[in-house]
């Protein structure tokens, strides 16, 4: 199931080049029923609530959607508009989308 959301959000960043989401279907959380839970980062997450986790391997935005229903919202695919520029790599230690990856032009 982790392989086709991943490729799910693959295929959205390079179709739109823009934010992608993607969702992990049963997800509920077992100690409270009506809300969601997300297993690999052991994180409760109220049902409508919206948490932007640092210091994980994780730059999104994750959202009960419904209950037992996760939405993630990634980070756009980024592509440098100028000639000159510093590469930024993804920092996990920032929320989303601060710790997205990008390009930062240098002053000409």
């Amino acid at each position: 199931m982790k392989f086709l959301v991943v490729i799910i959000s693959v295929v959205l960043c390079n179709v739109f080049g823009v934010q992608a989401e993607s969702y992990i279907p049963n997800s509920g959380d077992p100690n409270n029923p009506g809300h969601c839970f997300h297993k690999e980062l052991q994180l409760a997450i109220k049902l409508n609530e919206t948490l932007k986790p640092t210091n994980v391997d994780l730059c999104a935005e994750l959202t009960c959607q419904e209950p037992g229903l996760i939405r993630l919202t990634h980070c756009p695919r980024v592509q440098p508009s100028c000639k000159d520029f510093t590469y930024q790599p993804t920092d996990f230690s920032k929320a989303f989308p601060d710790c997205c990856e990008r390009y930062i032009c240098k002053n000409k």
